[in-house]
């Protein structure tokens, strides 16, 4: 048996990360971990999976492999609605209106997947090339959204040149403070 130390790469307000993980046919490693704060409040630790470590945005966000965004749920209840202000102001902030039209259908299509999350509950948005995004909710497959482009474009949400959250970003590309 393998101790949790070596078997864990990180630890974000108290969720456990593995160092690496196996997607399909692929190994991805962990790249980085942050924490999505609200002001004050935790809302959700996250980490990022890729087939090689970067520190680059737009190299994670070019690279072409499979890719895992996981996120879990610290704050007692994120509503539904909230969830998807949050995704629109960020889709909205790192891209132009003619890339926002060219992205609406699929745009709507992932808000359809999303429903109200609790403290505990786990969103995992998995891209497979050749598939697409897939949307997982407590380990439950939503949907799956194709498109290298829309993948690139969800993740400029978090890595984008006007992300969520700055320190989130910084965590999720492994920069330390």
């Amino acid at each position: 048996m393998i101790p949790i130390d070596i078997a864990y790469g990180a630890k974000e307000s108290g969720i456990r990360f593995t160092d690496s993980l196996q997607l399909g046919d692929s190994k991805l490693v962990l790249n980085g971990t942050g924490l999505r704060r609200k002001w004050f409040i935790k809302v959700y630790a996250a980490g990022l999976y890729l087939p090689t470590v970067s520190e680059d945005a737009d190299d994670v966000l070019s690279m072409v492999g499979p890719k895992r965004m996981r996120m879990h749920f610290l704050y007692r209840e994120v509503s539904r609605e909230k969830l998807l202000k949050t995704l629109d102001t960020g889709f909205k902030a790192n891209h132009t209106q003619q890339e926002m039209d060219a992205l609406r259908d699929k745009i709507v299509e992932l808000k359809s997947l999303f429903q109200t999350v609790s403290k505990g509950d786990e969103v995992v948005l998995d891209y497979i090339p050749g598939v697409g995004t897939q949307l997982f909710f407590n380990a439950e497959l939503q949907g799956v959204i194709p498109g290298f482009e829309f993948h690139q474009a969800l993740l400029r949400v978090w890595l984008g040149k006007k992300p969520a959250d700055k320190k989130l970003k910084q965590g999720l590309l492994g920069i330390a403070d």
